[in-house]
């Protein structure tokens, strides 16, 4: 007699963070614009009805690919702030965002390199400025703004300081520097010695590291 074959259960997530991973790989070595459904699918070693049966539109699939690279580096803020104990000061939690969005090793590091090319298509891609990049900044500068304000309230800020533009001054510092340090302009610790400089001076204290 014999024994009826039990389907194998697709895992719909894990399906969809391969051809996310796909889309990194083509991104990364041909560019962003050679990311297209056929390419993908290519890569992925799937068929391209598959990819478009998980990402109906390009629009899905950009906003797939920034979720997930997203979700990396806020996990690594999260696992820092985490590490600083059951009750974070905002200016741990400033500090550990931005630390955690600094690339430490080859994986980091092409993440940073995709979100920038991400960054670098919204400027003449509309399908990409609207997938989500733009709407997860003001998010993070409205995050950044809340800690601020909420440091002024513990005496930790100057009272004159206004929190959302420090708040933007240190994302887009950030972003700016740490481009900066992926082309070699400078290293990534000259980076994180310049953020830390940004940061000790909005906290009012002296800087734990000098040029």
């Amino acid at each position: 007699m014999e024994v009826a074959q039990v389907p194998k259960q697709v895992d719909h997530d894990e399906r969809r963070r391969e051809i996310v991973e796909a889309l990194f790989r083509v991104a990364e070595r041909d560019g962003l614009a050679a990311a297209t459904y056929r390419t993908i699918a290519a890569e992925a070693n799937v068929p391209a009805p598959q990819v478009q049966y998980y990402f109906a539109t390009k629009a899905d699939l950009i906003h797939g690919a920034l979720f997930e690279l997203g979700r990396r580096v806020v996990g690594r803020g999260m696992d820092l702030i985490g590490k600083a104990g059951p009750d974070p000061s905002p200016e741990v939690m400033l500090r550990a965002a931005v630390e955690g969005s600094h690339p430490v090793d080859d994986v980091t590091r092409q993440e940073l390199v995709l979100f920038y090319l991400f960054f670098i298509a919204a400027l003449s891609d509309q399908t990409v400025a609207e997938s989500g990049l733009i709407a997860a900044q003001r998010f993070i500068t409205t995050t950044f703004a809340e800690w601020i304000r909420t440091a002024q309230e513990r005496g930790e800020v100057a009272p004159e300081v206004d929190p959302v533009h420090e708040a933007r001054l240190v994302l887009f510092a950030n972003s700016g520097i740490v481009l900066a340090a992926l082309v070699g302009i400078h290293t990534i610790e000259d980076a994180t010695a310049t953020m830390d400089y940004l940061l000790s001076k909005l906290f009012d204290r002296p800087s734990m590291t000098r040029a």
